[in-house]
């Protein structure tokens, strides 16, 4: 999910992509809600299972193709 503003660039105001397995659990999720300011990235931030860590917002294809790297290594 991205909103974001069209005037002379586009600029991205929120996002979160949200990728879970087939249990429903999730993997990871990238947003920027302002809820860990003691983050240097802060607002921007990714949810692991067990863990929120410091990330940069990444675009829509960074995000495909760690969900493609994730898929391909748990078929090895």
């Amino acid at each position: 999910m991205e909103y974001f503003e069209i005037e002379r660039t586009v600029k991205v105001i929120t996002y979160s992509y949200h990728y879970q397995d087939q249990d429903d659990k999730l993997v990871f999720r990238y947003d920027n809600a302002p809820h860990y300011p003691q983050l240097k990235a802060f607002p921007n931030h990714k949810h692991l299972r067990a863990d929120t860590i410091e990330s940069i917002q990444p675009d829509i294809v960074q995000v495909l193709n760690e969900i493609q790297s994730i898929i391909i290594n748990k078929g090895r």
